[in-house]
């Protein structure tokens, strides 16, 4: 309230901010005791804390132009331009300002039949507008298809389609399921696990999911800064720990921090509380086993998150009589060097569900294992062909005859090049 006076007000950023500090404790200041913190849980969200220019500077698109503020999504990707493409080319992204898809270029007059959600390797981060697989497939399809990627977990795509499928209906779903999305299912505040990473992305508060494979527990949460106003708060201390002390990624965060620090001792009570909830019969006493403990729970819990994600997706997908194709990705060269050298992957249950529940799916880890087998170079090699971090323009073409086949069996009618008498 104090803040929203003093922004109409007309005065500057840095006014309200030490005004804010004064009245509410934020940067511990005030009358208050500051609460026993023996994690360090305070300091890092101090560290973290976004400040009102920051802010300023965001909603007036000056800076963190990577995406907008959303009420439900906490942010939507928007109009820019980056020099990380091939060659280190600039990469232009331009989005529809009604629908908030990636521009369509491929027959975009026509009527839609197939909508796309994911990360953004469903976006096609790294690519131009032409190059996305989406375009690809429109150009072979001869008929367009929308991209509602971002970079973001599954658990986001999944608020994303139920959102758009009110508006936009497409009888035709893919959704993308990438190697590095299962954790961010359970990540409220992006701050949290990426800290301070620049000008790119402001790495907004979002919708996220309260989890536990012990128990059950699967608990869909809402964004928590849903007004350009209230993402004001992100900048009072005393706020974002009474909202977030108690976030599961940010014990895991902060018992990180610990272990940077030396001092891990720090966090041994909290994530043998968390060990304890999880029904893992553990004692957090040393360095080695706070790391393997926390990061076994976090594998859990986004694992367990992606799983009843899928199940979700599936559900609507079957209630509203859409066709679903759900696409496993991939873009680490670790995770795909030790498929296809050794044949272990670490996301097996996920696939064991995918067949034990008879959806249809293409698997790209399947898919690059045998294209590599027709070369005759290094793995490092095979995998610079198709990526520069995300796909390049050749990955997103082999992602798209990847997946081509299914997607045209579940298609009726057929699209025009499939037609017997078009």
């Amino acid at each position: 309230m104090w803040e929203t006076r003093i922004r109409k007000a007309g005065l500057s950023s840095i006014i309200t901010f030490v005004i804010l500090a004064g009245l509410t404790g934020g940067g511990d200041v005030g009358s208050e005791p500051l609460p026993i913190d023996p994690a360090g849980t305070r300091k890092y969200l101090d560290y973290i804390r976004l400040t009102p220019q920051e802010i300023d500077d965001w909603s007036a698109r000056r800076s963190f132009l990577f995406g907008k503020h959303d009420p439900e999504m906490g942010f939507l990707l928007d109009n820019r331009s980056e020099r990380h493409g091939v060659d280190n080319s600039i990469v232009h992204y331009q989005y529809d300002t009604v629908t908030g898809a990636r521009r369509m270029l491929n027959h975009a007059a026509k009527a839609c039949r197939i909508n796309t959600y994911g990360d953004s390797f469903v976006q096609c981060e790294q690519v131009n507008d032409g190059e996305t697989w989406q375009e690809v497939l429109a150009s072979h399809l001869d008929e367009p298809v929308r991209n509602y990627g971002t970079g973001n977990s599954i658990y986001w795509a999944y608020r994303r389609m139920l959102r758009e499928e009110k508006a936009r209906p497409a009888k035709y779903i893919i959704f993308n399921l990438y190697e590095n999305d299962h954790h961010r299912n359970v990540i409220s505040w992006q701050r949290i696990p990426y800290g301070k990473r620049g000008p790119k992305s402001i790495h907004p508060t979002m919708p996220y999911l309260r989890v536990n494979p012990a128990t059950g527990e699967f608990t869909e949460l809402p964004n928590v800064c849903p007004t350009p106003e209230s993402v004001y708060k992100l900048c009072d201390l005393d706020w974002i720990y009474a909202t977030f002390k108690d976030d599961f990624y940010l014990k895991i965060v902060v018992a990180r921090e610990n272990l940077k620090n030396g001092t891990p001792e720090r966090s041994y009570e909290s994530i043998s509380s968390l060990a304890a909830d999880f029904g893992m019969d553990v004692e957090v006493n040393n360095p080695q086993v706070l790391r393997q403990t926390a990061e076994t729970i976090l594998k859990q819990a986004g694992m367990y998150a992606t799983l009843r994600t899928i199940d979700k997706v599936a559900e609507f997908c079957k209630a509203s009589n859409r066709k679903l194709l759900f696409v496993l990705s991939y873009g680490s060269i670790h995770v795909m060097r030790k498929y296809i050298e050794e044949g272990i992957r670490f996301d097996q249950e996920m696939v064991d569900l995918l067949d034990k529940r008879g959806y249809q799916y293409t698997d790209l880890l399947e898919a690059h294992a045998r294209d590599f087998s027709s070369f005759s170079v290094d793995f490092d090699v095979y995998h610079d062909r198709y990526y520069t971090g995300h796909y390049n323009p050749a990955g997103n073409y082999f992602y798209a005859h990847s997946i081509k086949d299914k997607l045209i069996e579940m298609m009726d009618p057929k699209p025009i090049p499939y037609q017997e008498n078009p």
